[in-house]
């Protein structure tokens, strides 16, 4: 990874803000790690010496790009968004509303008290250049695949129709997250993650490819009209999804976390 970023803030306390998706939760069994590719980013900065202080808010369970703005208004504390995550996360596991494989060691281990607590508001107020990554959890996707399981040219124009719309409101309910975190602190510098493919299978690729474009497409032109939103590229050449699942493996946190550092780099550069 490239040093500029890093350079940059090794002279002052680094603010970090991460989630909302749970693309952010390292809960995949091929996960040893029990790594994110916001643990492999804080990891980096440290390694580099840089002091850096991070909120991580991804969750299975609870924090989608909707709920961002509540959850600033409500100056969570990191104690209390650990303990709600950790219980709301729990409830659909055993209430099997979340079905897909658990790495063994998850709940026992990524859900750990911290030391320091600290208000997550109150602290990107007051943060000097802070950093702000942000995933989307709106757009549910997967939701869609169920109208063509079995004969998808039938049904592209509805999913069409269906997407479309989706990937409209997801824009203004992610503009309206840029407006109000730049409002809180006009010095944050956010880091917008777009998608990738998340189906597998040929059909289901062929079908959905087209509108993750779109959607990424979009969402690239709308950062573009903010000087403190960075698009960050994730869109992989090979598969980091782990098996069975639509979420990235320890590898696509990895990737990730790479794709992010490289984004930072260029916006330093710039």
């Amino acid at each position: 990874m490239s040093e500029v970023i890093f350079e940059n803030y090794k002279n002052q306390r680094l603010f970090l803000i991460s989630g909302l998706d749970s693309i952010g939760v390292p809960y995949t069994p091929d996960n040893y790690m029990l790594y994110s590719y916001t643990d492999f980013l804080v990891s980096e900065f440290k390694k580099n010496n840089v002091d850096i202080e991070c909120f991580n808010l991804s969750s299975l369970a609870i924090s989608k790009t909707h709920e961002l703005i509540k959850i600033l208004k409500r100056n969570y504390s990191r104690e209390y968004y650990t303990r709600l995550n950790k219980r709301i996360t729990k409830h659909i596991i055993d209430t099997k509303k979340y079905n897909r494989p658990l790495n063994a060691r998850f709940m026992d281990k990524y859900f750990q008290e911290l030391e320091k607590d600290i208000n997550i508001t109150t602290e990107l107020i007051n943060a000097e250049n802070p950093i702000f990554i942000l995933s989307c959890g709106a757009m549910d996707l997967k939701k869609n695949l169920d109208l063509y399981s079995y004969d998808p040219k039938k049904y592209i124009p509805k999913i069409a129709r269906k997407l479309f719309k989706e990937i409209k409101e997801t824009m203004t309910k992610i503009e309206e997250c840029f407006k109000f975190i730049l409002e809180l602190n006009p010095s944050t510098t956010i880091y917008m993650l777009g998608v990738y493919p998340l189906a597998k299978n040929k059909i289901k690729e062929t079908i959905l490819y087209p509108f993750v474009l779109y959607y990424n497409k979009k969402l690239e032109e709308m950062c573009l009209r903010y000087p403190n939103v960075c698009y960050v590229n994730i869109m992989g050449t090979k598969n980091y999804m782990a098996k069975n699942d639509g979420h990235p493996s320890l590898d696509g946190h990895k990737f990730i976390s790479e794709q992010i550092v490289k984004t930072m780099n260029k916006n330093m550069i710039k």
